[in-house]
C-alpha cells in the first residue's frame, strides 16, 4: 500500500473518469463481523474487474485476491512497475509474476515506469474493457439453466472442496468430475454450490443443465427436459438415446456444465452424457465403481463428513439457542451422528423447532427434553426431510436414507450390512480378518459394502470402519454378536504371550464392545480371566470399576458351585488388584 499509493490513487481516479467505483481495502472496508480474508473475498466475489499493481513488495493479501479473482472468471488487469527493481524485489513476487504471465493461461501483464504512464495506461485498458463489456452483453445469446435447484442455506465447511472442484471445471481439460461418498454427506448440496457459483456461471457461459436421477429416476424425464429448456421439441420422440442425439446437436458447441446427481447406474450416467465439445460434467452418486468409471480414479473425488469444528458451527447457525444454552450436550449429539452433514440438518431443524429450543432460555426443560429424545438412535434415525430427485419432494427418514444404499445388493450383502452394526463405529477400526470372521462374508462382499460407502476402507493398514449413522441403521442378529464376541475372545486369548501394550486402541475399542456385550456367565468369566492382564498392564481402571458390579453379580449368581466360588474368590483379588492397581 505505501510503496504504490500514489498509483493506486491515479487508478482510482481513472475508473471514477469512467464512472466506475473501485473497492480499495484501507479505506472501503471499515468494521466488519467477518475476518480479513473474508471481507476482501466477499469484495472481490461481488466486483466485476479486478486491477492489480506489482512494483518491489510482495504482499500475500493480494495475490489471494488475485488468485480469487482468477477462480471466478473475472476480467482482470494487472500491471508491473519496471523502475528500479535490480536485486530490490521479493522473490515471492518474481516467481508469481513469472508464473501469472504464462503464455497458454496466464494474462498479460502490461509494463509501466512512471504513476503518469499508469494512468495512460489504465485509461486505455479500462474504457476497452468497458466497450467489450457492452459489446459482449448486446451479442450474447440467453443462458440456460434448466432444473436446476435454488440454494438453501449455507454450506459450512467444504469452501476447500467448492474452490478444488472450480478450479478443476474451469481449467478446461477436464470434462468430466465425480463426487462420492456415502449417503448424506452432501453431495447434492455440493454439486448446488457449484451450479451457482460466480466462477462456474462466468465460465459456463451458456448455462447449466441438471438432471436428479435417484434409484428410481428415469434418464428419459431429465432428457425430455433439457429438450424442451434448450426450445427443442423432443416431445413425440420415444426412444432415449434419440432424445440424447437432439440435446447434443441443440448444445452444440455452447459452454455447458450438466451435472448428473445421485447417479445409480452407469448407462444412465453415460446416457446423459450427451453435451458438446464445450460441455464438461459434474456427476455425484454414492457407488465408487460409478464415479471412477464415469470420470476416472483421477478425477474422483470423495467427500468426507465434516470435520468437527465445522460440524458444531453448522449445528449452531441452525438452532443457536438451544446450542449456546447446552454446547457440551450438542457435542455430544454430533459425535453420535458422526458430523454427518444430513443428520447435523436434520438434528439442527428438530432443535430449533419453538416446541423444542428455540426459546431455551425461557423453557429450558423443553430443551433437555429435546436433547435427551435426540440421544437415543430411533428419535434421531426417525427424524425426515424431503429429496430433491423425489417425486414431490418425497420426504424420507435418516433411516431410510441410508437403507435405500441396501437397494440393488445381493441379499448376502444385505445380511453383510447388518452384521457390521455390530462394530464399534467410527473412530474405532477393525481388521480385515474381523470383517471377514463376524460378517461371515467373502471379500467380494465387502468390496461391494465398500463401493456403496456403507462401510469405509483403509488399505495402509488393511482396516475397515463404519459410520456411526451406518451402524445405528444396521441391526445384527443374534449370529453376528456371537460371532463378534468369539473372534475378539479369541483374539485376547491368542495374544497371552505378549505384552498388553501391544494390543492397539483401535483393537480394544472393539474388544471393550464385546466384553459389554456378552451374556452368559461362562463367558463373561472367560472374558474376565483374559482381559484382566491387560486392564491391570494398561493401567484402565475406570473400565475396571465400570464393570465391576456387573462381574460381581455373575460371580453371586454363580456361587453355589464350589469351582465357582474359587473363580469368585479369584476373581474378586483380581478386580481389587486392577482398582487399587497394585499387583497380587
Amino acid at each position: 500500500m505505501d510503496e504504490l499509493a500514489q498509483e493506486r490513487e491515479i487508478i482510482k481516479r481513472a475508473l471514477s473518469e469512467r464512472g466506475l467505483e473501485a473497492w480499495v481495502f484501507e479505506r472501503d472496508s471499515g468494521a466488519r463481523p467477518g475476518s480479513i480474508q473474508q471481507t476482501y473475498l466477499a469484495e472481490v466475489e461481488a466486483a466485476d474487474l479486478y486491477l492489480g499493481i506489482f512494483w518491489k513488495g510482495y504482499g500475500p493479501y493480494t495475490v489471494d485476491e488475485f488468485e480469487q479473482a482468477r477462480l471466478l472468471g473475472m476480467d482482470c488487469l494487472v500491471y508491473e512497475k519496471r523502475e528500479a527493481i535490480d536485486n530490490g524485489r521479493d522473490p515471492q513476487l518474481q516467481a508469481f509474476l513469472d508464473r501469472l504471465s504464462t503464455v497458454e493461461d496466464g494474462v498479460t501483464i502490461k509494463w509501466f515506469r512512471t504513476a503518469e504512464e499508469l494512468g495512460n495506461f489504465a485509461k486505455e485498458d479500462i474504457a476497452a474493457w468497458q466497450a467489450r463489456v457492452v459489446r459482449e452483453k448486446r451479442e450474447k445469446p440467453p443462458c440456460h439453466y434448466v432444473d436446476v435447484p435454488s440454494i438453501q442455506g449455507t454450506l459450512v465447511g467444504r469452501d476447500e472442496v467448492v474452490q478444488q472442484l472450480v478450479r478443476s471445471l474451469r481449467e478446461g481439460h477436464i470434462r468430466a468430475l465425480a463426487v462420492e461418498g456415502l449417503p448424506g454427506v452432501g453431495k447434492t448440496t455440493l454439486a448446488v454450490a457449484i451450479a451457482h457459483h460466480a466462477g462456474v456461471m462466468r465460465y459456463f457461459r451458456d448455462g447449466v443443465l441438471w438432471a436428479s436421477l435417484g434409484q428410481n429416476g428415469t434418464p428419459m424425464n431429465a432428457l425430455s427436459e433439457w429438450g424442451a429448456g434448450l426450445d427443442e421439441e423432443v416431445s413425440a420422440i420415444v426412444q432415449p438415446e434419440a432424445v440424447a442425439r437432439r440435446v447434443k446437436d441443440a448444445i452444440g458447441t455452447r459452454r455447458m456444465l450438466l451435472i448428473l446427481d445421485d447417479i445409480w447406474d452407469i448407462e444412465t450416467a453415460n446416457l446423459l452424457r450427451c453435451g458438446g465439445s464445450s460441455c464438461s460434467y459434474l456427476l455425484t452418486t454414492r457407488d465408487k465403481a460409478i464415479a471412477q468409471l464415469f470420470a476416472g480414479p483421477a478425477n474422483t473425488l470423495t467427500l468426507e463428513q465434516l470435520r468437527d469444528d465445522d460440524a458444531f458451527e453448522m449445528l449452531r447457525s441452525l438452532a443457536p439457542e438451544a446450542v449456546a444454552s447446552a454446547p457440551d450436550t450438542a457435542r455430544d449429539l454430533l459425535r453420535a451422528v458422526g458430523s454427518l452433514p444430513l443428520a447435523v440438518s436434520l438434528v439442527g431443524g428438530y432443535l430449533a423447532a419453538p416446541q423444542h429450543g428455540m426459546f431455551s432460555s425461557m423453557f429450558p426443560e423443553l430443551r433437555n427434553n429435546a436433547m435427551t429424545r435426540l440421544l437415543q438412535r430411533e428419535t434421531r434415525l426417525g427424524l425426515t426431510q424431503a429429496r430433491l430427485e423425489t417425486a414431490g419432494r418425497q420426504r424420507f427418514s435418516l433411516s431410510e436414507t441410508i437403507e435405500w444404499s441396501l437397494q440393488r445388493l445381493p441379499a448376502a450383502a444385505r445380511v453383510a450390512f447388518h452384521s457390521v452394526g455390530v462394530f464399534a463405529p467410527k473412530p474405532a477400526r477393525f481388521s480385515l480378518e474381523a470383517a471377514r470372521a463376524v460378517t461371515d462374508a467373502d471379500d467380494a462382499i465387502l468390496a461391494l459394502l465398500a463401493a456403496r460407502n456403507l462401510i469405509e476402507l483403509h488399505p495402509a493398514q488393511h482396516e475397515l470402519s463404519v459410520h456411526p449413522v451406518v451402524a445405528d441403521v444396521a441391526r445384527p442378529d443374534a449370529d453376528a454378536s456371537a460371532r463378534f464376541q468369539a473372534h475378539y475372545l479369541a483374539y485376547l486369548m491368542s495374544k497371552k504371550g505378549i505384552d498388553a501394550a501391544y494390543l492397539r486402541d483401535d483393537t480394544y475399542n472393539q474388544i471393550k464392545k464385546a466384553w459389554q456385550t456378552a451374556l452368559s456367565g461362562d463367558q463373561l468369566l472367560e472374558w474376565l480371566k483374559h482381559l484382566s492382564r491387560y486392564l491391570r498392564n494398561t493401567r484402565l481402571f475406570g473400565d475396571s470399576y465400570l464393570w465391576l458390579p456387573r462381574r460381581l453379580r455373575i460371580l453371586v449368581k454363580l456361587r453355589e458351585d464350589t469351582r465357582r466360588q474359587c473363580c469368585l474368590f479369584k476373581s474378586a483379588r483380581l478386580i481389587t488388584s486392577c482398582m487399587s492397581g497394585k499387583p497380587l
